[in-house]
């Protein structure tokens, strides 16, 4: 049963989401979620005092950077498949999702479901989500409308975690809301429902040590270990020892790895994700009580703001982060610094190749392509679908370029 009527208009092979809920709730001055309304009228003083010192469009306070319970409403969720017929329906609350694009044209909204979804948008394997968020490509929203969910696509396989991703078209109350992506929510329960325990025993720890859900003890846990690779003379095994004992140092390296080629320059001083079961640990999987990685934000990688050529390991030699003093540390040892050579000569050579970077790319582009000139007017971000497709050939350039650059640099750096 359709909750409401969607215009019928085809959209390619592309699935609808449709996202109804009560009057107010979008665009109401005082409750709606996606309107500028009254907020500035009743601002802290504090928010007020920011826009002031940095008066960037998307910092002026509007409702949308309301946040917690107060700023949660009701709604339904309808998707439907290309054919026009309903593949799963739910009940929800919605937020407005994410940090510094939450002032942006499109909004991502944090879907947070009634009963666990039974179907499985991303694939097998999927089924049991507690949460998601619609996004419309965060910063990349007015470039390639891709870049963070190509790139989470391409890892997807990998040692670390990555956030699944479902090219869409969404309505809002039965108007067009153009492209999104059907995301999932990297969080303790998505990580709960992967490994099959439950979410008070995942411990999470984001950016610069900060300690995002879990063990009150883990920052200064994490960081100490950080302390203790700086201070490894690279040969010591005791030393060694209580590394590998703590953090799963092979994913570690084909994270970092990821990182450098698919030149995410929003990082390492943010969007990076450690993650640990609490519970007995079970060696051998991922259950371990070892830290292991979560792939973060993406959306100013893979050419958004730096050419093919641009030396990601500039971000590293600053140490200004937990994460590059980790990897630097790791580097005074020669055999860590012989086996990230050949983590790096993997990935060019096979998932992050040129071929297969850009088969990836040529895929997604052909899933969205149908619909991006409605998305472009109804938006002007991308200006046009022609603005998109200049876009998109950045992002083929740096396939093509990027991998042969990375060689060339991981030589400079390991001096090999």
């Amino acid at each position: 049963m359709r909750i409401h009527t969607v215009p019928e208009v085809g959209h390619g092979v592309l699935p609808v989401l449709s996202l109804v809920a009560p009057d107010g709730a979008f665009f109401d001055p005082d409750s709606g979620l996606l309107v500028v309304g009254h907020t500035m009228l009743n601002a802290p003083l504090e928010l007020e005092r920011s826009y002031a010192r940095d008066p960037r469009f998307w910092k002026y306070p509007g409702n949308f950077h309301g946040r917690g319970k107060d700023w949660e409403r009701r709604a339904v969720l309808q998707c439907l498949g290309a054919d026009g017929g309903e593949e799963w329906q739910v009940k929800a609350g919605v937020r407005i999702n994410g940090q510094m694009t939450r002032g942006f044209p499109q909004h991502a909204l944090r879907v947070l479901l009634d009963e666990p979804l039974q179907a499985a948008p991303w694939g097998e394997g999927s089924a049991g989500a507690t949460s998601f968020v619609i996004r419309a490509a965060g910063n990349d929203q007015v470039k390639a409308m891709m870049r963070d969910a190509y790139q989470h696509g391409l890892c997807d396989g990998l040692l670390f975690e990555v956030s699944k991703a479902m090219p869409c078209v969404l309505y809002m109350n039965g108007a067009y809301w153009g492209v999104h992506h059907l995301r999932q929510r990297m969080d303790d329960e998505e990580l709960a429902r992967r490994y099959n325990v439950k979410a008070k025993k995942i411990t999470i720890v984001e950016d610069l040590g900060v300690l995002y859900k879990g063990d009150p003890k883990a920052p200064d846990q994490l960081l100490g270990l950080v302390d203790s690779v700086e201070q490894w003379d690279g040969r010591a095994q005791e030393v060694w020892q209580h590394i590998e004992a703590q953090l799963d140092v092979p994913e570690f390296l084909q994270y970092m790895a990821v990182q450098l080629v698919l030149g995410n320059m929003d990082w390492p001083r943010q969007n990076v994700k450690y993650w640990r079961y609490e519970g007995k640990p079970i060696v051998g999987t991922k259950l371990d009580g070892r830290w292991h990685m979560i792939m973060g934000d993406s959306d100013l990688g893979f050419g958004a703001v730096a050419p093919p050529g641009g030396d990601m390991f500039q971000k590293l030699r600053p140490k200004d982060s937990p994460t590059a003093r980790l990897f630097m540390g790791l580097m005074r040892s020669p055999d860590m610094l012989a086996q990230f050579k050949v983590i790096v000569e993997d990935l060019v050579s096979g998932p992050l190749s040129s071929s297969r970077l850009t088969t990836t790319l040529d895929h997604m582009t052909g899933t969205m392509a149908p619909e991006m000139e409605r998305h472009t007017a109804r938006w002007r971000k991308p200006v046009d679908a022609a603005h998109w497709q200049r876009e998109v050939q950045v992002m083929r350039e740096f396939a093509v370029q990027r991998p042969g650059a990375v060689r060339a640099q991981v030589q400079e750096f390991t001096g090999q």
